[in-house]
């Protein structure tokens, strides 16, 4: 699997902008998906019970409804991340995750970069984690995504292609309930924590007046 890492720094002078891409291939990763398919199973059946009984007295948490908007969400995300489309964007975000967005998008757009995300296939698609408030404004649910796609590093001003990533890949999109709707507020790369889990970089970046992020959604 591939991550791209990005770190800032504020140097005296002028802003520094680092750039890290950190590669690497998950040995074994056909053990590990079945690991990680049996996990989400187990999860998705423990949130199947409690959406039904969410769902019974609130249609907003009708699961399917809850899965079609997910999926629409994945992939006007992918479309808008590769576009710099922030207006859209705000559309389906929480303010919060609007903001850690657009932090990334300028740092792209100043090392100018495009991460271009394209032949989305989703293999799998599942609820598994429903937070049921007695406040409505704190409902919560997360669904996770077994999919794959071409992920490409570019230089805007070349247009060449830097790297290129095309393997699968698990992502978990919490979504923050507004009203009958619900609205995007964090991603979670299931990778970020088996195969990099660098504790160094995590470290390193912090106590050097740097940003870092594991997650690039």
């Amino acid at each position: 699997m591939a991550l791209i890492v990005f770190a800032w720094q504020y140097g005296s002078a002028a802003e520094t902008i680092a750039f890290v891409t950190v590669c690497g291939i998950w040995g074994g990763w056909a053990s590990a998906y079945f690991d990680i398919w049996f996990s989400i199973s187990k999860k998705a059946k423990e949130a199947n019970e409690k959406l039904k009984k969410a769902s019974a007295d609130d249609s907003t948490w009708d699961e399917s409804a809850i899965i079609d908007h997910a999926k629409q969400i994945y992939i006007k995300f992918q479309d808008d991340w590769s576009s710099f489309n922030t207006e859209n964007m705000s559309t389906y975000m929480t303010p919060s995750y609007l903001q850690h967005n657009l932090l990334l998008i300028r740092i792209l757009s100043e090392m100018q970069r495009v991460n271009r995300i394209s032949n989305i296939e989703i293999e799998t698609i599942a609820t598994v984690e429903v937070f049921d408030r007695t406040d409505d404004a704190k409902d919560k649910i997360t669904v996770s995504f077994i999919a794959g796609s071409k992920n490409e590093l570019i230089d805007a001003k070349t247009n060449k292609v830097l790297f290129t990533d095309k393997s699968t890949y698990v992502e978990y999109w919490t979504f923050n309930r507004s009203g009958p709707t619900w609205l995007l507020d964090k991603i979670y790369k299931e990778v970020a924590d088996q195969v990099i889990d660098d504790k160094f970089v995590a470290e390193f970046a912090p106590e050097n007046g740097m940003f870092y992020s594991v997650d690039m959604g």
